[in-house]
């Protein structure tokens, strides 16, 4: 049986490019790279006080690399709040801290998390960066996959909601993914049954998550989600409220707008809307404000009585979020009037409102708002940018200074606010930095050398590492922003990665990397091989081959057809090379396939049907036409089989399975296919675009905005 055990999260090196004696960054200045020292264990690894002989040692490494190698270390962490590393970035400077005693307890841990090891919490288990050897590779086909999945979403680029209940702070994405926090290793993805959302609120014991396509909504507090009669966060704005154990949600019913609240889940009492056209509606300390297009109304008693607000100078023309505190003063914010600032406040529960000041560039279309315990109101926009900030009840404003733009969804705490970050999930305001899940990124493309052992490449670039089966993933050190487009396994755990001028190879699944040179001036797109055969396709229209596993490439400045055509374009290819024995299987947009033998010599031959996508079989080549059916070839010169229609609409991409089952990915949803062609829905993977089988029955759906992993139960 293969070695399933535990690989060490913490064992992959960077590429080392210069410095001779330590891990200094540099330009590479040869071919063949020393493998670096591990890089310093994350603290959400790494224990607040190391064992005096571990302290030593490390004291002695230090001594012995000499000036200007020690590792930069960023500041401690207060209180618990994990402080993001310094970068080459100058940061900006920061507030003065208000005193700690002025602060009401809030969700953060009040003290240092206690020592924590990978053995167990509080035991003395293997050290993070202990060596661990690699275990023996898998074979790359033919792929397996469970029968019953469990749905994570472990990357996603866009946060719909931020909420703190009391079992701690969550976070929803746009692919129905939750985040939650674990102290100290920050965000941690948690398996999900949820939709696509667009908008979570929560408080107290509970949480309400609102579907995308306005369906039902789902409602948690404690023992699992379940359905609501109604939906809500209609186009992400705040339809619902929670006030304690109290529930108020904006909906509409045959006879006109109707507002519902009361005691959670049921909210028994119904009434008409106390405004024509409602959007939004805020609630806090029995204190309730319903916003419309052209009125606002509130109430001190709980929502039995609502009186008229009067707006003296409406900033605000579409309403989408309000934000109270105990003391009645109230913060409305959504899209604003010719360009203005569109923030209105109001200082006596709601009853008149007045057009706040500041930056109206930065706050003309704003998304959400929340106040912390000390009065502190915060403001995000509905498109990334800049966060706001007023510290006199609304009446003025100011922005930020962030390192990364924020938007869309806001929480504020006891010690500060924090907003979604299309990088890294969430990103803290003013004086917290918490940490955002490893993987900051979707992945653009991954391959496994064992069901634990992955290597990935970023939306963004960079080189990522898992060594538990895709649930996490690690920077590559000396990597990360470098334009890497590709990757693909060449064997064992030997895998070549391409980019813009970047041609690397490893052959221990990413400890260790060299350099290989780049076939002159190549801006690979993709990389495919088939044993030591390896194709690449340039952005200029060449192509780039090697034979030895990656390690040394050529440019193929011309490509000849066996029919005479004097030239493959790889700028017509629908996507990359799949191999079948020595022949490199392309689709081309002309409908029709090339057939390249030893990725030089190639021939056309037609399709019977407009296939969208081709993958590798068992004993040949499968394709996936706009029907959803799914055909078969043994190669160039067999006949393309048909085999059952699953009547999945717009497929984007498929993948055969061992035991005759397909996986079928399209634009909404991952399906299981059976041989008899009975689709079966395994979950929501919106915007997917491939697949990528680790090897022990799960699979990694990559998705334009997000990655989700289905774990076999």
């Amino acid at each position: 049986m293969p070695d399933l055990r535990p690989v060490n999260p913490e064992s992959h090196r960077g590429i080392h490019t210069d410095c001779a004696r330590c891990d200094c960054p540099a330009a590479p200045d040869r071919t063949t790279l020393e493998p670096m020292r591990p890089p310093p264990a994350d603290p959400r690894d790494r224990a607040p006080r190391l064992p005096l002989r571990r302290a030593l040692l490390a004291l002695g490494i230090g001594l012995l690399a000499g000036p200007g190698c020690a590792p930069e270390r960023g500041p401690p962490s207060p209180r618990g709040v994990a402080v993001e590393p310094p970068t080459a970035r100058p940061r900006p400077a920061e507030p003065t801290p208000e005193p700690e005693a002025e602060l009401p307890p809030g969700p953060w841990p009040a003290e240092p998390p206690p020592h924590i090891d990978p053995g167990g919490i509080g035991s003395d288990g293997p050290h993070p960066l202990d060596p661990a050897p690699l275990p023996d590779p898998w074979p790359i086909e033919p792929p397996i996959a469970g029968v019953d999945f469990e749905r994570t979403v472990i990357a996603d680029e866009a946060v719909v909601g931020l909420a703190a209940t009391d079992r701690g702070v969550v976070v929803a994405t746009a692919s129905g993914g939750l985040f939650e926090l674990d102290e100290p290793y920050g965000f941690v993805p948690r398996p999900t049954t949820l939709p696509p959302l667009r908008l979570l609120v929560g408080g107290g014991s509970t949480t309400i998550a609102c579907p995308a396509d306005g369906g039902p909504a789902r409602i948690d507090r404690g023992g699992g989600w379940a359905r609501l009669d109604v939906g809500c966060g209609l186009d992400g704005r705040r339809t619902v409220a929670i006030d304690k154990d109290h529930g108020y949600l904006l909906t509409r019913s045959p006879d006109g707008p109707e507002l519902r609240d009361g005691a959670l889940p049921a909210l028994p009492r119904r009434r008409p809307a106390p405004v024509p056209r409602p959007r939004a509606i805020g609630a806090a300390a029995g204190r309730v404000i319903v916003a419309g297009v052209d009125a606002i109304a509130a109430s001190d008693d709980a929502g039995a009585r609502f009186v008229d607000g009067r707006r003296a100078d409406p900033a605000v023309a579409l309403p989408r979020d309000i934000a109270l505190t105990g003391k009645g003063r109230a913060v409305l914010v959504g899209a604003g009037v010719g360009g203005r600032l569109a923030i209105e406040y109001s200082r006596d529960g709601g009853r008149t409102w007045h057009a706040a000041e500041g930056p109206a560039r930065l706050g003309a279309d704003l998304a959400a708002v929340a106040a912390d315990a000390r009065g502190v109101f915060y403001a995000v926009p509905r498109i990334p940018g800049s966060a706001l900030r007023s510290d006199d009840g609304g009446r003025t404003w100011r922005a930020l200074e962030q390192r990364a733009p924020v938007g869309a969804a806001l929480l504020a705490t006891a010690r500060g606010a924090l907003a979604g970050a299309p990088r890294g999930l969430v990103a803290g305001l003013d004086r917290i930095a918490p940490r955002g899940p490893r993987l900051d990124r979707p992945l653009w493309r991954a391959v496994f050398t064992h069901p634990r052992i992955g290597l990935g490449v970023g939306v963004l670039g960079g080189l990522w590492r898992t060594v538990d089966g895709g649930r996490q993933w690690f920077a590559v050190p000396g990597t990360v922003g470098l334009p890497f487009t590709d990757l693909d396994r060449v064997d064992g755990h030997t895998v070549a990665a391409v980019g813009l001028g970047l041609f690397r190879r490893t052959d221990d699944a990413g400890e260790r990397w060299t350099i290989a040179p780049p076939p002159g001036s190549c801006e690979a797109r993709w990389v495919r091989f088939a044993g030591q055969l390896g194709l690449a396709d340039c952005r200029d229209g060449d192509s780039a081959i090697s034979v030895d596993g990656g390690s040394r490439w050529q440019r193929l400045d011309r490509t000849p057809r066996l029919d005479g055509d004097p030239r493959l374009d790889p700028a017509a290819l629908r996507g990359p090379a799949v191999w079948s024995g020595s022949f490199a299987a392309m689709l081309a947009a002309d409908a029709h396939v090339e057939w390249c033998r030893d990725g030089r010599t190639c021939r056309r031959t037609e399709i019977p049907a407009p296939f969208v996508e081709l993958a590798p079989a068992p004993e040949g080549v499968s394709a996936i036409d706009e029907s959803g059916r799914i055909w078969r070839t043994a190669g160039p010169d067999g006949p393309w089989q048909p085999g059952p229609a699953s009547g999945i609409v717009r497929p984007i991409a498929h993948r055969p399975l061992a035991d005759g089952r397909v996986l079928v990915l399209d634009a909404e949803r991952l399906y299981v296919v059976d041989p008899d062609g009975a689709a079966r829905s395994l979950g929501p993977t919106p915007d997917g675009r491939s697949l990528v089988m680790p090897g022990d029955g799960a699979v990694l759906v990559l998705q334009d905005g997000a990655t989700t992993r289905f774990a076999p139960r």
